[in-house]
């Protein structure tokens, strides 16, 4: 066999480079291939690992290095292994999974992992090309040359493969973990449980010192606060809010089609440029301060949230400040549905027609009685909303005018509360 030969017969030239790697393995590995091939394994992975450290930043080097010589070691000692005995199935070994470890922990990309194997084959190869063409009998130097060029392709097309494959799992591994010690932290907050600056800072990567406005982001359906994955379309569009009110990025913390985020800034946040995404709903809390703002805000944002989805007319965005006293009075829903029932009477139906009725009522309330306003807020003719009031006054039983505050709430209430059962 030319190539098993082939390999026998390598050996180191000038001074023995001291092995850097596990000397068990060292010794495993001498006993099939014979010191010679383990000695210019060791060399050939000192030169590599001297190419391959040029583009190692400086900060890194004292941690880093030692684990990649070895990882690089254990290759070459793994390459000279597998052309040996033949390419068969492959597996990353305990030293380059350690550094693909470390990389994915520091989000290092694995271009740069790639970029270091090739560099590391192409000197490989030249070098064994360079001894195939010394190679005794001449005759068997082709067949040499396409075996090792082969073989060794092979090797690092599967070691990339490998190392690509393993530094995606590790970094889904990370994020799973950031992700989960983060909604740990958060909940912690929510719960108005003490959070210091410092774990704040590591683990939500923000200033809890800083101004926070609260979001919840969600498309119509069925959201939930649960844990579980949410569509792309909400984490670009807490991204898109952070750019448009001069943000950095947002903290996010995903439930099941539902997106709480949170923008962070040294001064106030006025919420008034939130963008509209007419596919994406936003709640937004209140701008405030602290270990306590970062709390409020998402509390507020939650009261905004379940006042959004309840609310027939669907709004693309729901600012707290727009519903503060809706979301107090619709903490309690039954609660709240008595008190319209009560205000209300026979105007507190669910069908169509005196849904228009509370609407036009309510239009007129707000407008200051004005009926050529409520008209055009309706986009109505003004006669309609003389008949429609009058209509309600019959329903309610009084003039509109009586009554008044607690009339418009009662109004306002039924326009969010969920619809009851037949």
């Amino acid at each position: 066999m030319p190539l098993r030969e082939f390999i026998a017969g390598l050996k180191a030239s000038g001074e023995p480079v001291p092995p850097v790697g596990d000397p068990a393995f060292l010794a495993a590995a001498e006993a099939v291939l014979g010191p010679g091939p383990v000695g210019w394994a060791v060399a050939m992975a000192e030169h590599g690992f001297q190419k391959v450290l040029r583009a190692v930043e400086e900060e890194r080097l004292e941690t880093f290095g030692p684990r990649l010589a070895e990882a690089i070691e254990r290759t070459a000692l793994d390459l000279l292994l597998a052309l040996h005995e033949g390419v068969g199935a492959f597996t990353l070994n305990a030293e380059e999974r350690d550094v693909i470890t470390y990389l994915a922990g520091e989000d290092i990309p694995f271009s740069r992992i790639v970029q270091g194997l090739r560099l590391v084959r192409g000197e490989w190869i030249l070098a064994l090309l360079q001894l195939v063409e010394l190679h005794r009998p001449a005759r068997e130097r082709g067949a040499l040359l396409r075996e090792v060029t082969q073989e060794v392709t092979d090797f690092f097309d599967a070691t990339v493969d490998a190392v690509i494959n393993d530094y995606l799992a590790e970094r889904q591994r990370l994020l799973a973990r950031r992700a989960a010690d983060q909604r740990s932290i958060v909940t912690s907050i929510v719960a108005d449980e003490w959070v210091t600056d410092d774990t704040a800072r590591q683990v939500l990567g923000i200033d809890l010192g800083h101004h926070h406005l609260g979001l919840i982001l969600w498309q119509d359906g069925e959201p939930s606060s649960a844990s579980g994955a949410v569509p792309g379309a909400l984490e670009r569009a807490a991204r898109n809010a952070a750019v448009a009110l001069h943000c950095p990025a947002p903290l996010m913390v995903a439930g099941d089609a539902v997106l709480w985020a949170w923008l962070s800034s040294p001064g106030p946040i006025d919420d008034g440029g939130l963008p509209v995404d007419p596919s994406v709903r936003v709640a937004a809390g209140l701008s405030a301060r602290g270990l306590w703002g970062f709390r409020r805000t998402h509390l507020a944002a939650l009261d905004a949230w379940r006042v959004a989805v309840s609310c027939a007319q669907r709004p693309t965005v729901t600012r707290y400040r727009d519903i503060a006293l809706v979301g107090l009075l619709t903490s309690d829903h039954e609660r709240a549905q008595w008190f319209v029932d009560e205000q209300l009477g026979s105007l507190a139906g669910d069908d169509r027609l005196t849904a228009d009725l509370r609407r036009t009522l309510l239009s007129y309330l707000d407008n200051g009685g004005s009926l050529i306003r409520a008209a055009a807020d309706l986009h109505v003719h003004r006669n309609t909303v003389v008949y429609r009031l009058r209509r309600a006054e019959q329903l309610l039983g009084h003039p509109a005018s009586a009554g008044t505050t607690d009339l418009h709430m009662a109004l306002r209430l039924a326009e969010v509360l969920p619809s009851r059962p037949a």
